[in-house]
């Protein structure tokens, strides 16, 4: 399993941004570079690197493939899973063995939380926020977001049923466990938290935190 955080704000017409998204040699490139968003052009290129280091795997080959849910996969692999998130000045890729899914966030740039908790929280999860005050009960949002969200990823069967899950069980669990999966939570700066998911008897390492994008780039 490699899970990695890349915190460096990502410029597309930087010598290094460059030289991450020439790494990009998926078989529809084409389509993938033609999102705008700077970080998930980040996050194709980080994946890519990582395929390249851990399983020496000629993507080039291969298309990044999105089912009917959003889920993303290696066209024709199935021994080989992934999950991307980003988020203003931050990407997160998890690639493994087995279903695995990532969620990172930047609290900095989420419009309205309160909105979102009343409109799609479990009523339980909302009564538990409801004994915080409100620095501690937006970094509980965020946990509880980023766990929903990594879950809907891991899953792939879209985020609706997981917002309607009531996570307060695995909060309060010392194993981030529920059932039959499990979490890891990560609060990578006092605005940036991250979440993976995985099946409960499958570990989640701890992330590799990326501060300098050309140096991880020259360590092959």
């Amino acid at each position: 399993m490699q899970y990695i955080i890349l915190t460096e704000p990502i410029h597309t017409d930087s010598p290094v941004a460059k030289e991450l998204f020439q790494r990009i040699r998926f078989s529809n490139k084409k389509s993938l570079l033609a999102v705008r968003f700077h970080e998930r052009l980040a996050s194709y290129g980080v994946l890519s690197v990582l395929l390249e280091r851990v399983y020496h795997f000629n993507h080039s080959e291969q298309e990044i493939f999105y089912d009917e849910n959003g889920k993303p996969s290696l066209s024709g692999v199935s021994n080989i899973f992934f999950s991307i998130s980003h988020t203003k000045n931050a990407v997160a890729v998890v690639l493994a063995e087995h279903p695995i899914g990532v969620d990172v966030e930047n609290s900095q740039f989420r419009r309205d939380p309160h909105r979102i908790i009343r409109r799609f929280f479990h009523q339980n999860e909302i009564n538990w926020l409801d004994h915080f005050a409100d620095d501690q009960k937006a970094i509980n949002f965020y946990r509880l977001w980023t766990m929903k969200e990594s879950l809907g990823k891991m899953t792939g069967i879209g985020m609706l049923p997981q917002l309607q899950l009531n996570l307060i069980p695995a909060l309060s669990d010392d194993d981030l466990t529920l059932e039959n999966m499990h979490w890891r939570l990560d609060q990578i700066d006092p605005n940036l938290y991250a979440a993976c998911c995985a099946p409960k008897d499958k570990p989640i390492i701890i992330p590799d935190i990326i501060t300098n994008l050309g140096d991880w780039l020259k360590n092959e």
